[in-house]
């Protein structure tokens, strides 16, 4: 199975400052929403073609820049994972105040023969969650608590399809997820 997730995670009015209407955010907290990134949205949408930032497949250096600027409005994180089948990996990186404040952190290759698994509460997009306020629920982790695994594509996220969320227990058994 195939999971793969891409873009900003700021207040809604950060994710507009970034993105204008070009890109939707969608609701994922009280103050915060999430808007798909990927290289092929960007460029669609926003006009942008450049190589992704070292360690990242869809984060590319205008994308960070522009996050560097409307960090000014507020604290944004922009977060990758990829998994296919039990190999997997993530990314985030966090700006505040017009610089960077968290990151970059990556951890990959989940599920490699002879490599643990780090704790959930240590991978990337849970610290960068965390960063920006979220507290997870009880029995959940920051990714469940902001129903992440409810899309398993980056593109999902603008088309509304829906997919049942993972908890943390099965990311953890199958990283898959």
């Amino acid at each position: 199975m195939r999971f793969e997730l891409a873009g900003f995670v700021a207040e809604m009015h950060v994710l507009t400052a970034l993105l204008g209407s070009k890109i939707p955010a969608i609701r994922i907290g009280d103050e915060l929403g999430f808007a798909a990134v990927s290289k092929s949205i960007a460029q669609a949408r926003l006009g942008i073609q450049a190589p992704p930032e070292p360690g990242f497949k869809h984060l590319s250096r205008p994308l960070s820049e522009r996050a560097l600027t409307a960090s000014e409005r507020g604290r944004i994180v922009f977060i990758e994972a990829h998994f296919v089948d039990s190999l997997g990996e993530q990314a985030a990186v966090g700006w505040e105040a017009g610089h960077v404040a968290v990151g970059p952190i990556f951890e990959g290759h989940f599920g490699s023969p002879g490599r643990s698994v780090p704790p959930i509460s240590d991978w990337p997009i849970n610290r960068a969650l965390r960063f920006l306020g979220v507290v997870a629920k009880p029995g959940a982790d920051e990714f469940d608590t902001v129903r992440f695994g409810r899309h398993h594509r980056i593109e999902r996220w603008l088309d509304g399809n829906t997919h049942s969320p993972a908890t943390a227990a099965q990311r953890q058994d199958s990283p898959t997820l």
